[in-house]
């Protein structure tokens, strides 16, 4: 029985998968404390919520979903920038119906 896939549905579910996991991360992640080795305390922020596309036309990022967010130092001194994006082929989803990539063999040992 051949199946017949459309990569562009299966893209957009996979797109969807993650942009609602990134939501969950970063609405967990906003606002929350935290301390470097030398003491200095910084809190976490939004960026830029989750987007498919390129961030700052960055060619890299062209057609995949990512989200970025910093860790601003409460001293005023500066902030860590993070960058975050889908990675994977098919972002190893299989919840979205179709697994387009066969399981490996099992490892004899």
């Amino acid at each position: 029985m051949e199946m017949t896939i459309d990569v562009f549905e299966y893209k957009r579910k996979v797109e969807k998968f993650f942009i609602e996991a990134a939501e969950d991360i970063l609405s967990r992640l906003d606002g929350q404390r935290t301390f470097m080795g030398d003491g200095k305390s910084a809190t976490i922020r939004t960026f830029f919520r989750p987007m498919v596309g390129g961030y700052r036309h960055d060619p890299h990022l062209r057609g995949v979903v990512h989200f970025g967010f910093d860790v601003k130092f409460d001293d005023g001194s500066g902030h860590i920038e993070f960058l975050c994006y889908q990675s994977g082929w098919g972002c190893s989803v299989n919840s979205c119906g179709v697994n387009l990539m066969p399981a490996p063999p099992p490892v004899k040992e």
